[in-house]
């Protein structure tokens, strides 16, 4: 086996489609072009792990909350006090440089209406909700697509969607690399 791509590579296209349909039910369709700048890839521990990966979550959270907030982060522009150079000197203060508190936290709203009609009203408060958000809209997607996932994990604080689809899983199990 080479080391550049797993053997599922040509599946690429079809998790990608499937990825975009389930950010469309979970995050609304103007966000869903983010993938395109944040697109699937094959995951960098394959060999170990799933066979794709995706950091989308965190892409359409920090867009999304960034343009909400970005009039507030002027108003939270803060001047540092003056500070003095050392103690023996009282009477040359320096300035420190201006700093920009950082927006922390925030919520995403987003409400989407299902292929049935069903109008729902979703809630994030940071990129791993939605990247739990996307993954529970997979039941809701092309179910040939569906039918090649295996597993689907949400990794670390980057929110990364790690999917290992069923082909990958069997070559895990045929290379003897579960317990």
């Amino acid at each position: 086996m080479s080391d550049a791509a797993p053997l599922t590579c040509e599946l690429l296209p079809a998790i990608q489609n499937f990825l975009r349909e389930a950010i469309q039910y979970s995050c609304g369709e103007s966000v869903a072009p983010i993938i395109d700048d944040y697109p699937v890839t094959f995951g960098n521990t394959w060999k170990t792990n799933g066979d794709f990966q995706c950091f989308v979550a965190a892409a359409i959270f920090s867009r999304t909350i960034g343009l909400k907030n970005k009039a507030l982060a002027a108003q939270r522009c803060v001047e540092a006090p003056l500070v003095k150079s050392d103690d023996s000197d009282s009477s040359a203060p320096k300035t420190k440089p201006k700093k920009v508190k950082r927006i922390r936290g925030g919520t995403m709203k987003v409400q989407t209406v299902s292929k049935f009609g069903l109008v729902r009203q979703r809630e994030y408060t940071n990129a791993r909700e939605v990247a739990e958000g996307i993954v529970s809209c997979f039941d809701c997607c092309n179910e040939e697509t569906l039918e090649l996932i295996a597993d689907v994990r949400i990794s670390g604080k980057s929110a990364c969607i790690v999917i290992t689809t069923k082909a990958h899983m069997t070559w895990h199990i045929n290379e003897d690399r579960f317990p």
